[in-house]
């Protein structure tokens, strides 16, 4: 869960129409955390953007369909 006193837990995820990946924001800073963004692909490989986004429960994995 995020917690404004742990900088580390406060990100977000961000993704537009089109091909665009996946990105985890830095709450604070507005950047782009780590230089990390994950593509999602269907059934035959091909990027495809996801319909929404969000963490599981302890925020160690990101799911988007």
């Amino acid at each position: 869960l995020m917690n404004s006193s742990n900088p580390p837990t406060c990100a977000f995820l961000s993704y537009t129409r089109g091909n665009a990946p996946i990105q985890l924001i830095d709450a604070y800073t507005g950047k782009l955390r780590g230089g990390y963004s994950y593509s999602s692909y269907d059934d035959v490989d091909a990027i495809v953007s996801p319909h929404c986004v969000t963490f599981n429960g302890d925020g160690s994995r990101i799911y988007g369909g």
